[in-house]
């Protein structure tokens, strides 16, 4: 992810592009049309998957492309809306900054410090 090179950035994001196509299809399969995985409530694959949903967007800040890109996952998009917006939920995703200093703080354990030239 933090390589300055870039056949093996491009790499890494038809990677990721790939996976979120997975899940795309995943989440087509398991939510029948409905807005969450199990139905039209929040249920336990919403939850686990919805622990990522910061992390998508923070590494979209840090690789520069949406890992769940409308464009490419519309469904998956709209479920993550639905998730953010959902009471249960929209206040108890960190925010930008909570993400940016763990980043920060798990790159301080890297036996090479690494350049990071992100603001979040």
């Amino acid at each position: 992810m933090l390589t300055q090179e870039s056949k093996r950035k491009e790499e890494y994001k038809r990677l990721i592009i790939g996976g979120s196509a997975m899940l795309e299809e995943a989440f087509i399969k398991l939510s029948k049309g409905n807005t969450f995985f199990g139905g039209d409530e929040i249920g336990y694959i919403d939850v686990v998957m919805g622990c990522y949903l910061g992390w998508f967007k923070f590494f979209g800040i840090i690789l520069g492309f949406d890992v769940i890109d409308e464009a490419i996952n519309p469904r998956l998009a709209q479920w993550g809306k639905s998730m953010w917006a959902h009471e249960a939920i929209k206040t108890v995703i960190p925010s930008d900054e909570v993400y940016m200093n763990f980043f920060k703080m798990l790159l301080g354990f890297l036996p090479v410090p690494m350049p990071l030239n992100v603001s979040a």
